[in-house]
């Protein structure tokens, strides 16, 4: 029986024609697929400005009416809004869409917790708008603020020792009852701290990289660590958090210890050389950390805020020692009676001239400015542009004149 004979060049040449038209449809299908969503994208965006552009039409739960965008930044936009039924009390809307929701959660059990905690700004009301084909998730909350980066700014970037002593006090008594909650925050800087408009108590904001911890946990330091507090890092981060150590307490009083040695001297801590990236510039902070005398670095330190930091910083070597919060307090309870400050300070300076109700009209952009940005550097514009025209308001007030005509200098 004669062997059937194949033409095997004829079979792959079939092969490779079907093989090249197969190719052309993935790859039509593919820039097909990237099209449509680069057109999602740019629909997303445009949607986007157009409700930014029209926020003041805006009307939520039938009553909140949106005033003006203060603040645009990557995990949400802050609005500053009024209540038809209550028109002389302002309140804080944030407003995230669906991509920024999906992008930032936080733990609702912590934020939850905080809240219970009368940590965070007390939130009123919380609902979805639609707008054209996009979902926006809002929560409005109370007004507070201004936060302490503003506060720095309005007093001249100079605290007198008794506001200062108490921001420290206050500071250290909010960190102390997250952390009897078992939460540590992570992301601390001078505008996650908020005051309110009476009184020295200080609230917390952005807990999206807050997290419980464990008593006593066990220190450990990995490739996968160092990578998930990566997007935590800043100038105020501890060192711990830059080697990728899962963070404590202790982290969170470093990065206030930093926070009040910046106020101290006038925000020179930690300052990196133009035009890096920003992971260059988190290296040579990280560097900078490791080689801090500062003692030495700023000799102008009263004691009591160098034994505050070395107390926190010595106590990292320790887990397993239990943190004394009155005797971390009792350092600034010592500066104020140094100037023969016995009596305690029961609100801010900047309280009446800022928060006085005859005189919200005048300042309504000052607010609470929640920033999501890592470096200083990275502020979103329109928070600076909202810092400069609350500066421009409040020269328009005869008592605030004098007090702020150097910021021109």
């Amino acid at each position: 029986m004669e062997a059937i004979k194949f033409d095997y060049s004829n079979t792959a040449l079939i092969i490779f024609g079907y093989s090249f038209v197969l190719l052309i449809l993935i790859t039509y299908l593919y820039v097909f697929i990237l099209l449509r969503f680069l057109i999602k994208m740019s629909d997303s965006i445009t949607e986007s400005n157009s409700f930014e552009r029209n926020a003041n039409a805006v009307i939520l739960d039938h009553k909140y009416f949106l005033v003006r965008l203060i603040y645009k930044g990557r995990s949400h936009n802050l609005y500053l809004a009024l209540n038809k039924d209550d028109p002389n009390t302002y309140y804080l809307v944030e407003m995230k869409s669906q991509e920024q929701y999906n992008s930032f959660v936080c733990d609702e059990r912590i934020v939850k917790k905080m809240h219970d905690l009368q940590l965070i700004p007390k939130t009123i009301q919380s609902g979805i708008y639609k707008y054209k084909n996009m979902e926006y998730r809002y929560n409005i909350k109370e007004r507070c603020g201004p936060s302490l980066k503003l506060c720095f700014q309005h007093q001249n970037r100079k605290f007198s020792d008794q506001v200062f002593a108490t921001l420290a006090i206050e500071a250290i008594s909010a960190l102390e009852k997250m952390h009897q909650a078992s939460i540590v925050h992570c992301y601390l800087k001078p505008k996650k701290f908020v005051t309110l408009y009476r009184g020295v108590q200080l609230l917390l904001t952005d807990l999206k990289f807050a997290q419980k911890y464990k008593l006593r946990q066990i220190l450990n330091q990995n490739t996968k660590n160092k990578f998930q507090y990566a997007l935590a890092l800043n100038k105020y981060s501890s060192l711990n958090l830059h080697l990728g150590i899962k963070p404590c307490p202790r982290d969170d009083l470093e990065s206030l210890a930093y926070i009040l040695i910046n106020f101290y001297i006038g925000g020179r801590l930690f300052k990196t050389k133009q035009k890096k990236t920003k992971s260059d510039k988190i290296k040579e902070v990280e560097l900078q950390k490791m080689n801090l005398i500062i003692e030495k670095a700023f000799p102008s330190l009263p004691k009591e805020i160098i034994q505050f930091y070395y107390n926190v910083k010595l106590s990292n070597l320790d887990q397993y020692k239990v943190i004394n919060y009155d005797e971390l307090k009792s350092y600034f309870y010592k500066m104020m009676q140094k100037n023969n400050n016995t009596t305690i300070l029961k609100s801010y300076p900047w309280n009446q001239e800022l928060i006085d109700p005859q005189k919200q009209s005048s300042i309504s952009s000052l607010s609470s400015v929640v920033e999501d940005d890592e470096n200083e550097s990275d502020d979103s514009l329109i928070e600076e542009q909202s810092i400069l025209s609350v500066i421009e308001n409040l020269k328009q007030i005869t008592k605030t004149k004098k007090l702020l005509s150097e910021l021109d200098n």
